[in-house]
């Protein structure tokens, strides 16, 4: 019998493994080169950091960024988490624009 924990942990490593993969596919099919790539992944990890420090009910935000353009697309539950999470976005070094497709949640 297997302990399932072990299994657990296997699958959390399988998933880990799988998400490198998606970033390797990404980089090697992206019409940009692989630095502006890289730039943006930076950038928005950051962004997700700054949600994460200073506006946690941001995280589930989608945040996308091409060229140094941020998209954030998703439903906040108030509009100032919305606008704290544009600053937040705005304040990153590296972004040339912000744009916010945000909706407010209905209870």
């Amino acid at each position: 019998m297997t302990n399932p924990r072990i299994a657990g942990v296997l699958v959390a490593i399988l998933m880990g493994g799988l998400t490198g993969c998606t970033t390797i596919y990404q980089a090697a099919t992206d019409e940009r080169p692989l630095s502006v790539f890289v730039d943006d992944e930076v950038v928005t990890t950051k962004i997700k950091k700054g949600f994460l420090d200073a506006v946690p009910k941001a995280l589930s935000l989608s945040v996308f960024c091409h060229q140094g353009h941020v998209v954030l697309a998703g439903a906040v539950p108030d509009s100032r988490i919305g606008e704290q999470a544009v600053a937040v976005a705005r304040a990153v070094e590296g972004i040339v624009a912000v744009k916010s497709f945000l909706d407010l949640k209905t209870p």
